[in-house]
């Protein structure tokens, strides 16, 4: 299980913290083959899925729940998956983010109707600055 000299290694087994046992579970089932379609149907299951890959090194399902949020992007969520993307150190996420922002400027002339989501001022910098630099 690990290599090195960590009580992990020596007693084979791990103490895994601040996710629920399901959100473990279902990472698990993962790596077995097993369908975790059901549990992200959730969407509270599927950010702290997203946020366990990135924690513990999912280098295989990390990329794909990245690509499940980016297939379920909305109006109704950017805000949470744009959070969601630097909290779990998602940069695909985060992309797909600022370009689903960016083109609703540029298309949408009723956005935003009302208040503009709170997005984190660094994340509207890199909206901006895509917008600039981008090729007429």
């Amino acid at each position: 299980m690990f290599e090195a000299d960590f009580t992990e290694a020596r007693e084979n087994r791990v103490e895994i913290h601040g996710y629920m046992f399901d959100t473990v579970k279902n990472a698990i089932n993962y790596c077995y083959g097993k369908d975790i379609g059901e549990f992200l149907m959730d969407e509270e299951n599927a950010v702290e899925l997203l946020l366990f890959t990135n924690q513990y090194n999912f280098i295989t399902l990390k990329p794909k729940m990245e690509k499940y949020f980016i297939s379920k992007l909305s109006l109704k969520n950017i805000e949470l998956f744009a959070l969601i993307s630097d909290k779990a150190n998602a940069m695909e996420l985060r992309q797909s983010c600022v370009n689903f922002v960016q083109n609703l400027f540029n298309t949408d002339p009723k956005w935003p109707n009302g208040e503009l989501p709170e997005f984190d001022p660094k994340f509207m910098r890199d909206v901006i600055s895509r917008a600039l630099t981008k090729k007429m």
